[in-house]
């Protein structure tokens, strides 16, 4: 069974960094068995609650984040 890890931190506990590392290492990741996708322009994945919250639309994924997670 596949296992979601999430890491929603609050400003400054190293969240950007950590999206950033996973982000660059996505294809060893990968070797690994560990997903780490690209959603949209940015490493983060703010586009996750860009459909239910307005100040993030900049964010939003395109087709909408549970579609695209849906094709994970």
């Amino acid at each position: 069974m596949a296992k979601v890890v999430l890491h929603i931190g609050t400003h400054k506990t190293a969240t950007t960094t950590i999206q950033d590392m996973f982000a660059h290492n996505a294809a060893l990741l990968a070797e690994h068995g560990v997903i780490y996708p690209r959603l949209g322009r940015a490493a983060g994945h703010h586009g996750l609650v860009a459909d239910w919250n307005r100040w993030l639309q900049g964010y939003a994924v395109p087709g909408g984040s549970l579609a695209r997670l849906t094709q994970l």
